[in-house]
């Protein structure tokens, strides 16, 4: 029964991990283009970056596609695109199309989008990798929090207290009652105390294991989200089936957006 119950508890933590992580997950640079508009015969594109560590640095490049997906050589471009650039609001990225022998027949659909520069991932990385296995060791999810802020963390490590607290107080009463089950004269009290010793001595084992366990779990994902931390991390407003798309028309002169699923 015992062993039912924190099997159910344990569950619910790594449950309770699952929906928060499923509801906070997001890519860590998004960017909304918020304008587009032709100024003296060229695409004006204006964006944000919508959340921005202004410790990191970006590359940025810009997709310009049209209706069927035919991706459009823009070479002339000018603005806020390149290497190892700064995040922010109002960021504008220049097209002349002209000189590049384009024409703006048809609607068009365009995407900016943004990689963490990888010197400034591996400068993150070294520094922080190191400390933060050491923090989840000293205290579980604690490390796993300075890679990851914002997500609750801390539910391991007040766990893995709490299950270790509750395993060293189970423990000592087992002792207790054992001592009792020694020294009692009285058979059928001294039978109690060894039953309540023998539970006692199987709970507190079980709730250190369960201890042990979070905390095991814990430092091998602190080692492992350390690990991803060193690949790129790419944004854009897109995922893998959902696309969402800044559109340009000609005909109406307007702007507007691009809603596309891939089954």
């Amino acid at each position: 029964m015992v062993r039912t119950i924190l099997l159910l508890f344990f569950l619910f933590v790594i449950h309770l991990f699952n929906i928060h992580n499923d509801f906070c997950t997001a890519q860590d640079v998004k960017i909304e283009i918020t304008s587009l508009e032709i100024v003296n015969n060229k695409l004006v594109i204006t964006f944000d970056f919508v959340e921005d560590n202004e410790d990191n640095s970006y590359d940025i490049w810009v997709e310009i596609t049209n209706l069927s997906d035919k991706r459009i050589n823009a070479r002339t471009l000018k603005g806020d695109l390149g290497d190892k650039l700064e995040g922010g609001k109002g960021k504008q990225i220049i097209w002349d199309y002209i000189a590049d022998d384009v024409v703006l027949n048809e609607e068009i659909n365009v995407e900016v989008k943004a990689l963490i520069s990888r010197s400034e991932i591996s400068n993150l990385t070294s520094t922080s990798a190191g400390k933060a296995i050491l923090l989840s060791a000293i205290f579980p999810g604690w490390g796993l929090s300075k890679l990851d802020p914002g997500k609750p963390y801390w539910i391991m490590g007040i766990s893995t207290y709490l299950l270790a607290t509750s395993s060293i107080v189970l423990n000592r009463s087992a002792e207790n009652h054992y001592l009792n089950y020694k020294t009692d004269l009285n058979q059928e009290s001294s039978d109690e105390s060894l039953e309540k010793s023998k539970s006692q001595d199987q709970l507190s084992k079980v709730t250190a294991y369960s201890a042990i366990g979070i905390w095991a779990i814990n430092i091998i994902w602190t080692v492992s989200k350390a690990s991803k931390s060193k690949n790129k991390s790419f944004g854009s407003l897109n995922n893998q089936k959902i696309q969402f798309f800044s559109s340009y028309n000609p005909m109406f002169k307007s702007s507007g957006f691009t809603l596309k699923y891939t089954f």
